[in-house]
């Protein structure tokens, strides 16, 4: 194996832990041309992945009311 074998294999790697599936691995590989297409997309996957962070921490905190209002009402607090 090449070295830019092993480095597409890692990049891969990464990519996959990072929750990508194929067809998003194949596109960022296609636009791994050069360096600054190559931080748009991680950039703009990261963005997406940072949007649905913030979505469930907002669930969280709505569930976390609700448990609180309900256990104050039952005195456990």
């Amino acid at each position: 194996m090449t070295q830019k074998q092993m480095e597409e294999f890692k990049v891969i790697e990464t990519l996959t832990d990072a929750g990508c599936n194929k067809g998003m691995i194949e596109d960022f590989l296609k636009k791994a041309k050069n360096d600054s297409e190559m931080l748009r997309w991680l950039v703009g996957y990261r963005t997406i992945i940072l949007d649905e962070v913030h979505k469930y921490n907002k669930e969280l905190d709505c569930l976390d009311f609700l448990i609180y209002k309900i256990r104050k009402a039952l005195n456990l607090i």
